[in-house]
């Protein structure tokens, strides 16, 4: 169980993160997100060929698929992600994703999309704890 943080409301997620290889971690996110059921699973690996980590992510939220890719900085314990998604108001976007491992029970992801005004922004953040 993580704690998941949305605009300094607590809202409890389920969330489990498997590492299949070595190479692939799976998560699986259920809770509650602006009063209604969420879930959500993601994947993410690491591309050999490419030298890039590779995502996919996918919930209930809308009928898209987000796809990325980016890279991992060991100095800093950070992988930042960018990619696409699906936005059923306005079309494919673009977001940036940052996952931040503070240590071994905790880390933080947030993720970054463009606003009316084209500038980005920080438009969820999610802090996660490792239930004890």
């Amino acid at each position: 169980m993580f704690a998941y943080r949305q605009n300094e409301i607590y809202l409890p997620v389920l969330s489990l993160f498997i590492v299949l290889f070595l190479f692939v971690t799976t998560a699986r996110s259920e809770g509650t997100s602006m009063g209604q059921p969420f879930e959500g699973m993601g994947i993410m690996g690491y591309d050999n060929e490419k030298k890039q980590y590779q995502s996919v992510w996918i919930d209930n939220m809308g009928t898209g698929i987000m796809t990325g890719s980016g890279n991992y900085d060991p100095n800093t314990k950070t992988l930042t992600d960018q990619g696409k998604f699906s936005c059923p108001a306005e079309g494919e976007k673009s977001y940036r994703a940052v996952l931040k491992m503070k240590d071994n029970d905790n880390f933080t992801y947030e993720w970054y999309m463009a606003g009316p005004d084209g500038k980005e922004f920080r438009a969820m953040e999610i802090v996660y704890t490792r239930k004890k």
